[in-house]
């Protein structure tokens, strides 16, 4: 088998796979086993990439077009403010490792990097097939999705959120319905491609994801106006006449009582994550004031920001806000650069079907995350799209190094010696997470010597996760409480224990910290 193919069946495992992995037996048992799966065959393919180039002696990259400068000069600046937002970042463990549950920080923001370096690798002709492959998933993951309907109030498939699934079916719907306007009439290809974005879209539309369905309204309005296909601009109009129509006899309608149509209501039970983003917006924008240049660093919003209903809030659920917040002005300002960038590109280019379709995809994304943000998935394939658009503008050229043998070999035993080690790192957290969710059903079952084990193995194999360390003391503090001197002062020092492992992390100014080390206080003097 070539190394060529094998970087193809890697591509594949990555796009196909990461929609549909989920372990139910950890803690994170949607966002953390997408994570680990991308970045082990992410790192792979750079290590077959690398293999390859030390094998011939050259390396193909694109050459950077007039037409395409913009675009690189904002990625670099990008890449750059986001780098230097983290290194001066108000918790630098966080922004570098991400917090969890999440896991947004510079190192899984350089797995995005590399991956779309290595599509770079990608020929031309070949930029179809990820296309196909993106399209296969989207449609297995809305398959499962609708066979929990009616056990469900909200469809989540293997994404673990509706709004969530609904914002990935999102970006991968234009291309299931141009690869089916691009088939011959009556062929076997056209009715797959037809009937599998119908169901796409009915998974998008039974999410009830309301900001998903304005990303879509504005997604078809964009092409309408591009493809001078006017009429197509009756389904938003219509939309909006129905919402209205709803808003005003949702009373004698009774509208209230349906799960579905009560989401497209400005009022009532179902308003509420509308409420609490406007609360959030104007108190991220007096953060934001407060540290303007580069922002706090990625992953700390929900340090930094004050408490909704005694609830953490890590995203402002706002793009511009999010990105400002994380890596301030100069981010927001590099970060409209790339979307602009690419956006001229694809308009240059709407002739191009694949670049058509990029556009609507990467502007009803943009849209849907006004009022939500991505996740290790979206990113996937936001860097996944932006790798198609730069190999369909670009024309590759061919680099020849001289490196001998020995430093050939030398450097790739290196360079998969450090693969290696990343991936092993990576397996073992998904270990590390499942020994703490052993913990978590511990608590539940009052075994707390087994439960405080459990927490502390997740420690160990997983080292820079600083949540291990948090609930095994808040576990620690719990028993405490509750428990005659002797055992009182084993978990006390088991408190104190995870306490000191937390804040050697992150510091003490961690909120979660902070609240420990008041209670440890509280405890001894008791």
């Amino acid at each position: 088998m070539g190394i060529n193919k094998l970087i193809r069946y890697c591509l594949a495992i990555i796009i196909i796979g990461v929609p549909l992995v989920f372990i139910p037996e950890i803690a994170q048992a949607y966002e953390l086993p997408k994570a680990i799966l991308f970045r082990t065959f992410t790192l792979i393919i750079g290590g077959l990439i690398l293999f390859k180039t030390m094998l011939s002696h050259q390396f193909s990259f694109h050459e950077i077009k007039r037409e395409n400068k913009f675009f690189w000069i904002a990625l670099i600046s990008y890449i750059l403010i986001f780098s230097l937002s983290t290194i001066f970042s108000v918790f630098p463990h966080l922004s570098f490792w991400g917090s969890y549950g999440r896991g947004q920080g510079l190192f899984q923001f350089l797995h995005y990097i590399l991956f779309f370096l290595c599509l770079l690798s990608l020929d031309k002709k070949n930029t179809k097939e990820p296309i196909n492959w993106l399209c296969y998933g989207a449609l297995a993951t809305s398959i499962i999705a609708l066979s929990q309907q009616f056990s469900t109030l909200r469809i989540f498939g293997t994404i673990g959120q509706p709004d969530f699934l609904a914002s990935y079916l999102l970006i991968t719907l234009p291309f299931c319905f141009f690869n089916w306007s691009e088939e011959t009439q009556s062929s076997n290809k056209k009715y797959f491609w037809f009937t599998s974005s119908l169901l796409i879209l009915l998974t998008i539309i039974l999410t009830t994801s309301r900001s998903a369905i304005l990303g879509l309204t504005t997604g078809l309005i964009l092409f309408s106006i591009i493809k001078g296909q006017k009429k197509l601009l009756l389904i938003p109009a219509a939309l909006c006449l129905i919402t209205i129509f709803l808003n005003i006899f949702s009373s004698n309608l009774q509208i209230e009582k349906d799960i579905f149509l009560s989401r497209f209501l400005i009022h009532g039970e179902t308003f509420k994550s509308a409420e609490i983003r406007l609360k959030i917006w104007p108190e991220t924008i007096k953060e934001i004031i407060s540290k303007p240049l580069i922002g706090y660093g990625p992953e700390t919003l929900s340090e930094v920001f004050p408490q909704f209903d005694k609830e953490k809030v890590d995203r402002a659920h706002n793009e511009i806000l999010d990105t400002t917040f994380f890596s301030g002005i100069l981010g927001l300002i590099s970060y409209i650069g790339l979307l602009l960038s690419i956006f001229i590109i694809c308009i240059k280019n709407r002739k191009n079907n694949i670049l058509l379709s990029s556009l609507i995809s990467l502007v009803s994304l943009f849209v849907t995350n006004m009022f939500s943000f991505s996740t290790t998935i979206h990113y996937v394939f936001w860097w996944l799209i932006i790798g198609i658009i730069i190999n369909n503008t670009s024309d590759k050229k061919n680099y020849s190094i001289r490196v001998s043998k020995l430093k050939s070999v030398i450097i790739t035993l290196i360079a998969f010696a450090l693969i290696a080690l990343s991936i092993t790192t990576n397996l073992l957290s998904i270990s590390a997470d499942f020994k703490y969710q052993e913990g978590l059903k511990s608590m539940i079952k009052l075994e707390h010597l087994q439960a405080s084990t459990y927490f502390l193995e997740a420690t160990k194999l997983n080292p820079k996760e600083v949540q291990y360390s948090i609930m095994g003391a808040k576990h620690a503090l719990l028993v405490s409480k509750n428990s005659i001197s002797e055992i009182k002062e084993v978990f006390l020092q088991k408190a104190k224990a995870f306490t000191n492992r937390a804040e050697s992390l992150v510091g003490k100014q961690f909120k979660e910290i902070i609240e420990l080390q008041i209670e440890l206080q509280k405890d001894i003097f008791l």
